[in-house]
């Protein structure tokens, strides 16, 4: 069963341990020296037609790489709204989307299968946030990152979702 308050919170959570905090502006993740050439188009219900900046990081610690994927989805600077995907090397992929509408409780998936989006029991996304937490806490830097096909191919699909 899944808590819908309890992954909202967990979404923010994560977002605001990567640098994506409303209203900070730019840090961590989405600092200038991460924004990619890359950008997401999308047409809106008003006819209006946005390309979002695209922002990509690693944090390299003992042999393994840490990628990290950042969509600011914000088309009203009053309900600012993100998606968030993250691996540790060839581990799954982990997909999160939120809106800062009290009504919005997010998006939090793992890509399985047949390269098909699951809903992230509560156990996983405990698990991420738990290791989320203690990556922050030792405080390595985001170094930008080139190797996002994946990520970004990821990204386009979660964000239609």
């Amino acid at each position: 069963m899944q808590n819908k308050l309890l992954t909202r919170e967990i979404i923010r959570h994560i977002l605001a341990c990567f640098g994506v905090v409303v209203p900070l502006g730019q840090a961590g993740l989405t600092v200038n020296e991460l924004l990619t050439k890359k950008s997401v188009r999308m047409a809106y219900d008003n006819g209006e037609e946005i390309s979002h900046k695209v922002y990509a990081g690693q944090i390299l610690f003992q042999e393994s790489k840490f990628r990290a994927l950042v969509v600011d989805l914000t088309a009203d600077p009053e309900c600012p709204e993100f998606c968030l995907l993250f691996r540790v090397d060839l581990l799954p992929l982990h997909g999160l989307r939120l809106s800062y509408d009290e009504d919005d409780f997010g998006v939090f998936r793992v890509l399985g299968d047949k390269e098909i989006w699951r809903e992230a029991s509560m156990t996983v996304q405990s698990s991420a946030l738990n290791g989320i937490e203690r990556l922050v806490s030792y405080g390595f830097p985001w170094e930008p990152c080139d190797q996002i096909e994946d990520l970004f191919k990821a990204a386009l699909v979660l964000v239609e979702s």
